[in-house]
């Protein structure tokens, strides 16, 4: 099952982030890349910005987005030890 992130309104821009942290120590690795992506969307209105990595979490802002509409998205990072990974969160739009 994947996690979730807590609900969004459509009119809101709200933070969101991958805490890495536990997985880095466990796999002995640090974060040197990450992409973000929206996969599978219903449509375009979900837009990510101003994301930026800080240690091992990656950090965004997220806007827009359907009422009622569920969206994936997606962190795939590579690690200083040659690891590369994906972690999906679903974030779903409701009126709050």
């Amino acid at each position: 099952m994947i996690e979730a992130f807590e609900e969004k309104d459509p009119d809101s821009t709200v933070p969101r982030w991958f805490d890495w942290r536990d997985y880095c120590t466990a796999f002995g690795g640090n974060l040197v890349e990450y992409v973000l992506e929206i996969e599978n969307a219903p449509d375009a209105s979900l837009v990510i910005s101003d994301d930026a990595r800080e240690g091992n979490v990656v950090s965004f802002w997220i806007s827009g987005g359907t009422l009622d509409a569920t969206y994936t998205i997606r962190c795939r990072v590579s690690l200083s030890n040659g690891i590369t990974d994906d972690w999906s969160k679903t974030q779903t739009i409701s009126q709050r």
